[in-house]
């Protein structure tokens, strides 16, 4: 394969890693296997992120609130 054939391939891995890491929903989905595992934590860090990518999705809101509610952060569920 030549060099540019590389640089090309390259460029398109970066991409999809870029695309990848801007659908919110793959960090939901994360966030859904950390809170069945019990780690909380990084449930939570999850659904920042996919709020992060997707602000306006009252899904991702709504879940993170639900999990936050149940980790006993009242006030931060209502913000």
């Amino acid at each position: 394969q030549s060099i540019q054939g590389l640089k090309n391939s390259n460029g398109l891995i970066n991409k999809k890693i870029s695309d990848f890491t801007k659908n919110g929903a793959i960090y939901y989905e994360a966030a859904e296997k950390f809170k069945e595992l019990k780690v909380l934590d990084e449930a939570l860090e999850c659904y920042n992120k996919a709020i992060k990518v997707d602000p306006n999705n009252p899904f991702f809101i709504s879940q993170r609130a639900e999990l936050l509610y149940g980790m006993k952060k009242y006030k931060e569920a209502l913000a």
